[in-house]
């Protein structure tokens, strides 16, 4: 249960990241600058970046917490069998 509720949560982060991605292009191509539409380009790209660096962090953990549950059942089952 736990490691699904993070894969969802990797997945939402996923989609942010692409959000921010989708709002820095359409503001930079607003921005009606050079300078200015570069500023905002560099932003996003890096808010983004670090949406996705959480991405991967998230959903390494789910791997983590699903990996755990199943050892932790089985060590359960082993100490207390019929439990």
């Amino acid at each position: 249960m736990a490691a699904m509720r993070q894969q969802l949560a990797a997945q939402r982060l996923s989609a942010i990241a692409a959000e921010i991605e989708s709002v820095g292009t359409v503001a930079s191509g607003a921005a009606g600058e050079p300078g200015l539409s570069s500023a905002i380009t560099g932003c996003c790209s890096d808010g983004a970046a670090t949406v996705r660096a959480m991405n991967v962090t998230v959903g390494g953990l789910a791997t983590n917490l699903e990996g755990a549950a199943g050892l932790y059942t089985t060590t359960d089952l082993s100490a207390m069998p019929g439990s």
